[in-house]
């Protein structure tokens, strides 16, 4: 308390105190002429302007017996002097040291006044950013929604979503990622899908569901904002220049769809403003992917079904046991997209299985296409003579751990990904 009054102290009544030295010498140099009158200007005109209208008028008034004394120091009636010869000159004094003060008085309230306006000005700025951000934010979900509601299909709808949520947020980069097809849990991992941005990232990239920022926003369903991602211990390191993310899952009815994922070579590059509204978007984004995904699943249910009429009219108008079963191939794999498929007896005396039909799709590779037809093959896995003979489909991948050895070299030298066994029962 004591030093913020000292330095009070000492930013006002110094000048004053130098003015009133200098006065002092000039005085006494002076040898007391009416000079000293003039003199006396300047330390009341200084006391004024620092000490305001009440500092300017006490300094005028005790100069009068200020100047009484110095006169007295110097041999001359002073009292006389001062109030007979001078009193107008000192009372000019006085006014004089009021006038500055008010002066002094009248700019600092403009000062404050000044720097009220200035606040006020901030404050009126500050809001209309805001609301100009929060109107940005609102066109930017907008017209997300209304990009992304155009289309039905997944890849597409994923791709639209990062090139607007890219052009209308101004994000550095952003990508949007998936899971890939069901596997087994060790190999379960992100996928990008779509990706907007100065940094090159590729399609395809795989991030593991228990690595990473990304794959735990994933495993948590919550949003991951990292200022500074060198801190963080679960950051994979795919490009030095980034320092900071922030991961969105896209959540829709208590199930992860995958994770809007942003990045930045700034650190601390993002808002609370601009968390809150990448919230909004991923849950326009999750929805959109649901809507594409469910529409996709309903036209794959259709397309069964339109295979599974046909079938059912081939059987019905063919009594050629081969054509029938080539149209039955033909149709379920395109049911499912398959590249190639093969509609084979199976025994289960001995578990072998002869190939009795095949069907081989545009995009089937050069090793698909060689002909098993005829083919017998020893069925040593346990696990599919189980299914088989119990009556149920079978699917064999081949990132399986557990898969089958015979099975997986088969698969490797036809290049083949996914296998899926269908039981033919037939009752008589």
């Amino acid at each position: 308390m004591f030093g913020a009054a000292g330095r009070f102290f000492r930013s006002r009544y110094i000048p004053v105190a130098l003015a009133t030295a200098v006065y002092v010498v000039a005085f006494l140099l002076a040898g007391g002429r009416p000079v000293w009158i003039s003199l006396a200007l300047l330390p009341v005109s200084v006391a004024g302007w620092q000490l305001g209208l009440w500092g300017g008028l006490q300094a005028g008034l005790l100069f009068i017996p200020f100047n009484a004394l110095l006169l007295t120091l110097t041999g001359q009636p002073g009292w006389q002097l001062v109030l007979q010869d001078s009193l107008i000159a000192n009372l000019a004094l006085v006014a004089i040291g009021a006038v500055v003060g008010s002066l002094r008085d009248l700019l600092a309230q403009v000062r404050r006044q000044s720097a009220e306006l200035e606040k006020q000005k901030a404050a009126l700025e500050k809001a209309y950013q805001e609301q100009l951000q929060q109107t940005q934010h609102q066109a930017a979900l907008y017209e997300v929604l209304r990009a992304v509601g155009q289309h039905l299909d997944p890849e597409t709808t994923i791709r639209t979503a990062v090139e607007a949520l890219a052009q209308w947020t101004n994000w550095p980069a952003v990508q949007l990622l998936t899971p890939d097809p069901p596997a087994p849990a060790a190999y379960r991992a992100l996928v990008v899908r779509a990706r907007a941005g100065p940094i090159p990232i590729r399609l395809g990239t795989v991030i593991p569901f228990a690595e990473g920022i990304i794959g735990r926003a994933f495993r948590t369903g919550e949003v991951q904002y990292v200022a500074d991602v060198s801190l963080d211990p679960d950051y994979l390191v795919l490009f030095p220049t980034i320092q900071s993310e922030m991961a969105i899952p896209l959540r829709h009815r208590e199930q992860v769809l995958g994770v809007l994922n942003v990045e930045s070579h700034q650190l601390d590059a993002f808002t609370a403003d601009d968390i809150r509204l990448a919230e909004s978007l991923a849950e326009t984004v999750a929805l959109a992917l649901d809507n594409a995904n469910l529409y996709r699943e309903t036209q794959q249910r259709l397309r069964e079904q339109s295979v599974l009429r046909q079938a059912a009219t081939v059987i019905s108008t063919s009594l050629e046991l081969e054509t029938v079963l080539n149209q039955i191939t033909q149709q379920m794999a395109q049911a499912v997209d398959a590249t190639s498929a093969y509609f084979s007896q199976y025994d289960g005396a001995s578990s072998n299985s002869t190939v009795l039909a095949e069907y081989f799709s545009p995009n089937a590779s050069e090793a698909e296409r060689l002909s098993d037809l005829g083919v017998t093959y020893l069925e040593s896995d346990r696990a599919l003579q189980e299914y088989l003979k119990n009556g149920r489909y079978y699917i064999c991948q081949r990132d399986d751990p557990a898969l089958d050895a015979n099975e997986l070299a088969h698969m490797v030298q036809y290049g083949a990904e996914t296998v899926l066994y269908i039981p033919l029962h037939v009752r008589g």
